[in-house]
């Protein structure tokens, strides 16, 4: 908190802004490219489903912490891992097992 307080000038940019909101709407399209596009799709031709879902899964979740860490103390802390695993596990189980996904499954996939 103390970082955005100290350097609240920065947002006087209007290009840093305009990069930040780039970045929010161009990389979840580039994940969802990479983690279940390209990783999924070659774990498929070597490993059963549930475990190229899990390694899949897995590695989404480790490349959070690594990724933003250093910037953000809170992708560090374990409600994080909690749901970046769900994120990771449940669209992909309802595409190779349903075929179709509706927001509403998360939940009652967990109970």
């Amino acid at each position: 908190m103390l970082i955005l307080v100290f350097n609240y000038h920065l947002f006087d940019l209007i290009l840093i802004i305009n990069l930040w909101l780039a970045f929010a709407l161009v990389n979840p399209w580039f994940e969802e490219l990479y983690w279940r596009g390209l990783l999924l799709d070659a774990a498929i031709e070597w490993f059963p489903k549930w475990i190229s879902v899990c390694y899949s899964a897995l590695f989404f979740v480790l490349s959070h912490p690594f990724t933003w860490g250093v910037f953000s103390i809170a992708n560090n802390h374990y409600h994080v891992i909690i749901n970046l695993t769900i994120l990771g596990i449940v669209p992909v189980y309802h595409l190779f097992y349903d075929r179709k996904f509706k927001v509403g499954d998360i939940f009652t996939f967990l109970s």
